[in-house]
């Protein structure tokens, strides 16, 4: 499986994730290859020593889950996969919330929002389901699997920090539409923390990607593309009001 979305020289998620991403091995495969053909490949020094998570589960008194750490442990100081728009907390910063039962590990960039694990519920030990929630409201489920939400944040973070980035309000439209530029990825929706209707799908395409946060009568786009090229054939794919760095001049 490692390289198949390479093989035609152009990176292609919806070829990488395949049928779907089936257990957290295959994810950080995946995360592997798309680190290397939007940014730079994985290194070591990109993630943590094992010292900082064990003073973790020490200060808080719970296991941390095995996939929490093996994403800590393979790119979690790569700011560029975890950090350009939420961020996925410093080891130091993971907190427990003994009220909520929770083990906090990401938080909105304007502190909206987080994302977590139950350290209560029957989950698999090793790749546990994430929850979200607005800040003061319930949590409610955000992936099946925390190397699902891994995969998730990747690709949301290097979306929003491309050099060649737009943003378009496409209420009142169909979302399908993206169907027209992209082909879809092969991941589950998740679920958006501003709304309760509200879920987040993958496209994309050699060199492109796409998110669609829809529900109701809302639809919001956000493109991406590796070159300025790339960009510009989702924009004219998908005509519309797109802002954002990459706009057209």
């Amino acid at each position: 499986m490692v390289g198949l979305a390479v093989m035609t020289g152009r990176f292609d998620v919806s070829r990488a994730v395949g049928a779907g991403l089936g257990d957290r091995h295959r994810v950080w495969e995946f995360i592997a290859e798309f680190a290397a053909a939007w940014s730079r490949p994985l290194a070591p020094g990109d993630g943590y020593s094992e010292d900082p998570l064990w003073a973790v589960g020490e200060r808080m008194g719970v296991r941390l889950p095995d996939t929490l750490c093996e994403a800590y442990r393979l790119f979690g100081r790569r700011l560029d996969l975890t950090s350009r728009q939420d961020q996925l907390l410093p080891p130091d910063r993971i907190r427990l919330d003994d009220s909520e039962a929770v083990i906090v590990f990401r938080e909105e960039n304007q502190g909206c929002a987080e994302w977590a694990v139950s350290v209560t519920d029957p989950w698999i030990a090793e790749d546990p389901p994430v929850y979200v929630r607005t800040k003061g409201e319930p949590w409610v489920p955000f992936a099946s699997r925390m190397s699902l939400a891994c995969a998730e944040m990747v690709l949301s973070e290097m979306v929003l920090g491309m050099q060649y980035m737009g943003m378009c309000d496409w209420s009142g439209e169909s979302a399908a539409t993206a169907e027209v530029a992209c082909s879809p990825v092969a991941l589950p929706a998740f679920p958006l923390w501003a709304g309760p209707d509200l879920a987040s799908r993958w496209y994309a395409a050699p060199g492109k990607l796409l998110r669609v946060d829809a529900g109701g009568g809302y639809c919001w786009l956000i493109a991406a593309g590796q070159t300025r090229t790339d960009l510009e054939s989702i924009y004219a794919a998908i005509p519309g009001r797109w802002e954002g760095p990459g706009k057209l001049s």
